[in-house]
């Protein structure tokens, strides 16, 4: 029994990608070539699609602005001068 293969606009559609895409990003992707024909396996497919898989990440928590507890204005003196007498 003879595993099927798919050709470039076979695996597009299956992937649920462009051809052209699939076409210029095939060499760091999984796939069968033999002389200059490429194919794409179910597993080869299936790869590909988990290798573009994203988790949703957390969303992150608003921070504050300011620090809490900032002195009131009228409590801050200025610093002495640097300059010695």
């Amino acid at each position: 029994m003879t595993a099927a293969t798919y050709d470039f606009a076979e695996a597009a559609r299956k992937i649920g990608c462009s051809e052209t895409w699939l076409r210029r990003n095939s060499v760091r992707l999984p796939r069968q070539k033999c002389g200059r024909d490429v194919r794409f396996s179910e597993s080869d497919c299936a790869r590909i699609q988990e290798m573009h898989h994203l988790e949703p990440q957390a969303a992150s928590q608003p921070t504050a602005i300011g620090p809490k507890g900032a002195p009131a204005l009228s409590s801050l003196k200025p610093l002495p001068s640097r300059t010695s007498a």
